[in-house]
């Protein structure tokens, strides 16, 4: 849920304000740039993995909270964020257009 949860702060992040700045959905975004989204999810996924290869017994990164820096805002934070850009997915596909 971590990773998904990352993953989905990134694609919101990335291609609401890139959807804006175009008018292309999110579709058009993904079929137009697909080396560019498929990297940037190789990337955040590794960097997900880090502390579990570096011998964290968990993936949930609560040893490391730090302020507002905390695993509870994260997953919050994810489960917006994958409800959000699955919410502006089915938008986009049902309108057949940019939704911002």
């Amino acid at each position: 849920e971590v990773n998904n949860g990352r993953l989905a702060m990134l694609g919101f992040i990335a291609g609401v304000p890139a959807e804006i700045s175009t008018s292309q959905p999110i579709f058009q975004q993904v079929a137009e740039h697909p080396l560019a989204v498929a990297a940037h999810i190789v990337i955040f996924s590794v960097a997900s993995a880090m502390p579990r290869l570096q011998g964290e017994k968990t993936a949930k990164p609560e040893s490391s909270e730090f302020g507002v820096w905390k695993a509870s805002s994260e997953m919050l934070n994810g489960r917006a964020a994958m409800i959000g850009m699955a919410s502006l997915l089915v938008i986009e596909a049902t309108t057949g257009k940019a939704f911002f």
